[in-house]
């Protein structure tokens, strides 16, 4: 559980150096083009652009002598798109990401217990499922006020489904139910989705730099599968009265407040994108702050073509996860049955991409 009031002071902290920052390099910018306080008028209107970045790794192993190793396939990436919008008092925001990365070791197909092969291959597990839309709209409390009325929507889901090995922990992409495999299925596109939409206010002072802060912000967590609610490790409650049947949503009201910092450094080669959200439950444990927090520092190669450096890192006390440890089978800590460990834990991803960006 984070101490609320640590986690106050780093925030402001944090959030104080970046705004400095920014607007040092704000007025530097904005003194090179010949205006004093003011957008001009080229930033107007709209500003859009994509990157997509892949992650790619195979071995073949062909009549491998006895321990030389055996096949492995990997591939993976990251899409983000963006289209902002600013003309006079209004500005809209919009971003979509999309983290994804799948990996098989081996090949070949499943042979059961009795060493007969089975239709079923090698599976490939999941390293990472990430799929994440942004919207922010603001209208300015007066003509070149740095202050706006802000409406903010996000969205938070994944794509693929995801099956938790019974014995070895890992997240499988397809049901096994052979040979050495048995798995549950934890979660798929919608099962978990998270939408959260608040009203507040957003402070601008620079074009490197935006705050919002709603303070009446509704978050529902919706699981359409039945079967994955009731495993209960969503966040989610159990139904008045039951002790096996957990409700399909979960909702929750209270303040967000999320900061937004992006530059360009080095010439503009290195660029650094940073978005931190904290949410506080009025209605459970307002004291047990919801974090999530993601990264990015690319480095331009060539023109259009980046080396990318993506991490994020999330905690939510409703939130159950499978606990890491090194020293237990497949990487997971487990209890005296030898079943996963689960509970409130911060996740933590990182990958390295070489990534295409393009702006239109």
């Amino acid at each position: 559980m984070f101490n609320s009031t640590r986690m106050t002071i780093l925030v402001i902290s944090l959030l104080a150096s970046i705004s400095l920052s920014a607007q040092l390099d704000d007025a530097g910018r904005l003194e090179s083009l010949g205006v004093e306080g003011e957008m001009p008028d080229t930033l107007l209107g709209w500003d859009k652009g994509a990157g997509i970045g892949l992650d790619l790794t195979q071995i073949l192993v062909i009549n491998p002598q006895a321990g030389a190793g055996q096949n492995r396939f990997g591939i993976g990436g990251a899409l983000g798109m963006y289209a902002n919008y600013r003309d006079g008092r209004r500005t809209w925001h919009n971003n979509l990401a999309l983290n994804l990365s799948v990996e098989k070791i081996g090949s070949g197909v499943v042979v059961d217990d009795n060493g007969d092969a089975t239709d079923i291959k090698v599976p490939f597990r999941k390293s990472i499922d990430e799929l994440r839309l942004n919207s922010t709209f603001g209208y300015s409390f007066s003509e070149g006020s740095k202050w706006s009325y802000a409406i903010d929507f996000r969205f938070r889901s994944q794509l693929l489904s995801s099956y938790l090995g019974d014995e070895d922990g890992q997240v499988y992409v397809s049901d096994i139910n052979e040979g050495p495999y048995s798995n549950t299925l934890v979660s798929k596109l919608f099962s978990p989705a998270r939408l959260g939409l608040g009203l507040g206010v957003m402070y601008t002072p620079n074009e490197h730099f935006t705050l919002t802060f709603t303070p009446a912000t509704l978050d529902v967590i919706f699981i359409a599968d039945e079967d994955i609610a009731n495993l209960g490790i969503h966040g989610n409650k159990l139904e008045d009265g039951s002790t096996t049947v957990y409700k399909q949503s979960r909702i929750a009201f209270g303040a967000n407040l999320k900061a937004e910092y992006q530059n360009k450094y080095w010439n503009d080669r290195v660029t650094f994108n940073s978005t931190l959200v904290l949410f506080s439950d009025y209605l459970a444990d307002p004291q047990n702050v919801e974090v999530a927090w993601t990264n990015e520092l690319a480095f331009e190669i060539v023109k259009g073509l980046q080396l990318s450096f993506n991490n994020s890192l999330f905690y939510d006390d409703d939130v159950l996860s499978t606990i890491s440890d090194k020293d237990s089978p497949g990487g997971i800590l487990r209890n005296a049955a030898g079943e996963p460990v689960t509970r409130p834990a911060v996740n933590y991803y990182h990958q390295l991409l070489l990534k295409y960006v393009y702006l239109f």
